[in-house]
């Protein structure tokens, strides 16, 4: 910002009833000149253009996100075939509102919107406290009548430019507090997301871990069709699958290593069973096969 060039003119200032009015015309000039400053600097600031662009781009860009695949739904089948040929209409669609999520994102942490919202309010609030103060000294000049100021009227015209120059420092200080606050609250929030994001990560990675220690078991029962009502199926002595149909049952997930597996059932009214040693591998999928064997009746 530009040094204000009515500074170093106050340490001179002379009360002398010969230089009182020279006196009072550099401290208006230096505390209105100080305002204006302010100002100034507040509505050269440019967040407001790329505040714009960025909406604009979020709201293009989810617009776009949401039109892409209603284009692909309504275009007719051969079209739309010949279209997903040449792009990824519902991809594209998703980075697209996937951009708009991140510029939106960009913009909030950034406080690009908030800090232009600030600016106007801090540029409008000090020219609306210089224009009260203008009038403030009109009216306090005006009641001279063009005499020298008496020593009560010199102190009452003191005091309101002071005043006004600590009312202009309030309207910076305060936006400078709702900057801080809002920077503060900005990196909490990301901090706390990425701590989340961490979390989400690392609980990603021990379930992957753990499930790398695991694997699946396609039991085929070749004629579990003919059982009565379907047929039991026990894991290490666990029943795991109850009145299963058809010849087919899925055990997931099973830890590595082996296993007694065995199935039992009635057909035709008799006991029938059979059973087996499986060894499962981290991450396959093993795939037995057994034949129920109908028991034999105890003797009598």
């Amino acid at each position: 910002m530009t040094k204000n060039p009515h500074a170093e003119s106050l340490s001179g200032l002379s009360w002398k009833p010969s230089d009182t009015e020279r006196s009072l015309q550099t401290l208006r000039e230096y505390a209105e000149w100080e305002a204006q400053r302010q100002v100034d600097w507040y509505q050269s600031q440019k967040p407001a253009a790329l505040s714009s662009r960025m909406r604009l781009a979020a709201i293009l860009f989810g617009a776009l996100g949401g039109l892409l695949p209603l284009l692909k739904a309504t275009l007719p089948p051969p079209a739309a075939a010949a279209l997903s040929r040449f792009a990824g209409i519902s991809e594209a669609g998703y980075l697209s509102l996937a951009l708009a999520v991140a510029i939106f994102q960009l913009d909030r942490y950034f406080g690009i919107s908030s800090s232009w919202m600030r600016y106007v309010t801090a540029a409008s609030a000090i020219e609306k406290t210089l224009e009260e103060y203008r009038m403030e000294w009109a009216n306090l000049t005006a009641q001279l009548q063009g005499a020298r100021p008496t020593a009560p009227q010199l102190h009452q015209l003191i005091g309101c430019s002071t005043n006004f120059s600590l009312a202009v420092k309030s309207h910076v200080e305060q936006e400078t507090k709702a900057w801080v606050t809002e920077f503060q609250s900005n990196l909490a929030q990301l901090d706390g997301e990425l701590k989340a994001r961490a979390k989400e990560v690392k609980d990603h990675v021990q379930a992957a871990s753990q499930a790398g220690n695991f694997g699946a078991i396609s039991l085929t029962v070749s004629n579990g069709g003919s059982a009565d009502g379907g047929f039991d199926v026990e894991l290490d002595g666990n029943r795991v699958e109850e009145r299963a149909s058809g010849s087919k049952c899925g055990i997931f997930p099973a830890a590595a290593g082996l296993h007694r597996i065995r199935v039992t059932a009635t057909i035709g009214g008799r006991p029938a069973a059979a059973s087996d040693i499986v060894e499962v591998s981290a991450g396959a999928v093993a795939k037995p096969t057994l034949d129920l064997t109908v028991l034999n009746a105890p003797p009598e």
